[in-house]
């Protein structure tokens, strides 16, 4: 006797995985709560370029509580801001934070330094973060701040960034490797930004005319900051210095296309005076703010 088949069975689709980091419930978006926020992404064109100096720089100098995000292997920006000791998450901590991961969770476990939130690799667990547990810790952060400060050390720019600040040393071999970083391609609106002095008389044109890209700022010598940094300080970013002039700038030329524009918000960079290229790429973000 042949049976006949029965009704088929409903398929079961499995529940969205829920972790430790993961929302309570699906919610709707609270009024801090906005999709794409600016994520820029900040990229040394050679080793010891300065470019976690800049990162904490851009952190600091946005309004609105930004939060700044190291993808360094271990010993990166815990160790610039002195917060080996800190409590808080590191990476490490964060390998089960995957989909819906919690964003208000997330930062208020981070810890901070000058009103901003540091995700830090740790020293003391050294290891590159996986590139999906980035993603979607990435995606949270951006979804709860306005600015979102990627220090990307040797990694590739994640696919959340929005802009991509590169970090051009005045030397030729700063100069080669700008060229062989842009060569590999990121397709982001670039911000180039020349720094230190220059022993071969390397100029910022010189830069911009062989990246061809314009210079939206320079930083010059930083004095203080190794010592700053061997207290626990963190570079020297305060207003007026190099540093916050040129983070101003860059903040300044990532909004400049932006959906929405506070006329007002950009106070300090008008005193620093000079202007920036619009990127290329619009963000649907209301405009990241500077302090005053």
């Amino acid at each position: 006797m042949v049976l006949a088949p029965g009704p088929a069975s409903p398929t079961l689709r499995p529940s969205p995985r829920r972790t430790p980091w993961s929302r309570a419930r699906p919610a709707a978006r609270g009024p801090d709560e906005q999709p794409g926020g600016v994520v820029l992404a900040v990229a040394g064109a050679v080793g010891g370029a300065g470019a976690s100096s800049l990162a904490v720089a851009c952190a600091v100098a946005a309004h609105g509580g930004a939060v700044l995000v190291d993808l360094t292997a271990g010993g990166g920006l815990d160790v610039l801001l002195g917060l080996e000791a800190a409590a808080g998450a590191r990476w490490p901590d964060l390998v089960a934070a995957r989909g819906d991961v919690d964003p208000e969770l997330l930062t208020s476990s981070l810890p901070h330094k000058r009103g901003v939130g540091v995700l830090s690799a740790d020293r003391r667990r050294p290891g590159p973060p996986d590139d999906a547990v980035v993603a979607d810790v990435l995606r949270a952060l951006a979804a709860r701040h306005r600015t979102v400060v990627v220090d990307v050390g040797r990694r590739a720019v994640p696919a959340a960034a929005t802009h991509v600040a590169l970090v051009v040393p005045l030397t030729v071999p700063g100069l080669a490797g700008a060229l062989a970083w842009r060569a590999s391609g990121a397709g982001l609106p670039e911000l180039v930004v020349t720094c230190g002095p220059a022993p071969g008389r390397l100029t910022p044109d010189d830069v911009a005319s062989a990246l061809g890209v314009p210079v939206t700022a320079h930083v010059g010598r930083v004095r203080g900051a190794r010592a700053a940094v061997e207290r626990g300080d963190g570079p020297p970013v305060g207003h007026g210095t190099p540093l916050r002039r040129a983070a101003v700038r860059v903040l300044e030329a990532a909004v400049l296309d932006a959906a929405a524009l506070d006329a007002g918000a950009f106070g300090e960079a008008a005193a620093v005076g000079g202007g920036a290229a619009a990127p290329r790429a619009r963000v649907a973000w209301p405009p990241v703010g500077v302090e005053r």
